[in-house]
Formats: structure tokens, C-alpha cells, sequence
């Protein structure tokens, strides 16, 4: 890619500038090559740790690597730095970070906000319904692994069966 050369030329130069490392790594987040993402996005904060864009591309290039727990500071960092042009990109990642370690109630608050951000947004809806809908299957193993006879179990399978439309 002419892209890549170009930004890798600039850095045999001048390997300390920051933004060139960030573009860079952004370059390679557009392409899909995530772990050469990661590299140049951690030496550009190495050299730069203000570039809230670096934090924001590093946490969604952890995420899509499966880093989730990795990815969740540097998405945070991100809305700290910037949270005006931050926020819905890195609420997005970090609330799917989030699920993705079934911490269901911090990804639950991290898809709210961005559902209000972006009020009518079909992608958050989805997000937050998704995660609603996780958390209630985690909460219902745990409430039959307590007490698989209680009659809380039984009711919380009664309206499973019919919203499933098989009450017989």
C-alpha cells in the first residue's frame, strides 16, 4: 500500500514524530492488520501519550485481537482525553470490551449513554438490547443454580416458554 510506504519512509526520518506512528497504525486498523496496528499505535503514545486518537484506535485494535481487558484503559484514556470526539466510537468498544468479560452491568451503562448519544441509532439499540439480553440469561442461570426448583426458577421459565409462544 502506498500509504504504508509512504508513512514508513517518513519515519526512517524522523522516527520520533508521534503523528506519523498514529497514522501509520491507522493505516494498518483500516486494513485490518491489527497486530502492526497495535505496534505503531503503542509507540506512537510511547512518544506522544496525549494522542487521544492513538488510545482510541489502540483499544479497538485490542478489542478485535480479543485483548479485551487491555482494550479497556486505553478506551477509557481515550474519553478522557477527548470526549467530545471520542465518545461514541470509544463508548461502542468499550462497552463491547465490556460484554465481552461479562461485565454485564458496566456495559449495560457504557450502551445506555451511547444509546443516548445517538438517540434512534439502530447500532446501539441493538447493543443495548444485546447486552439486556445477556445479562438476563446470566441472571436466570443464576438464580437455577441456586435453587433450580424455586418458584422463581419455574416462573422465569414459564415466560421464557411463553414469549417463545409454547405455552403448551
Amino acid at each position: 500500500n502506498r500509504a504504508v510506504a509512504a508513512y514508513q519512509a517518513i519515519l526512517k526520518i524522523r522516527p520520533q514524530w508521534a503523528l506519523i506512528h498514529q497514522s501509520l497504525g491507522v493505516v494498518y486498523h483500516l486494513q485490518s492488520r491489527f497486530p502492526d496496528a497495535i505496534a505503531s499505535l503503542e509507540k506512537a503514545l510511547k512518544l506522544d501519550p496525549s494522542l487521544w486518537g492513538s488510545h482510541l484506535f489502540l483499544g479497538m485494535g485490542y478489542y478485535r485481537t480479543n485483548q479485551f481487558l487491555k482494550a479497556i484503559p486505553a478506551l477509557e484514556q481515550s474519553l478522557k482525553l477527548n470526549p467530545k470526539l471520542a465518545e461514541s466510537e470509544a463508548r461502542l468498544w468499550l462497552g463491547s470490551s465490556l460484554l465481552a468479560l461479562s461485565r454485564f452491568e458496566d456495559a449495560l451503562t457504557q450502551f445506555h449513554k451511547l444509546s443516548e448519544l445517538k438517540p434512534g441509532d439502530l447500532e446501539a439499540l441493538y447493543n443495548l438490547a444485546e447486552v439486556c439480553n445477556r445479562y438476563s440469561s446470566a441472571l436466570f442461570e443464576k438464580i437455577t443454580a441456586v435453587d433450580p426448583e424455586s418458584p422463581e426458577a419455574h416462573r422465569l421459565q414459564a415466560e421464557w416458554f411463553e414469549w417463545q409462544e409454547k405455552a403448551d
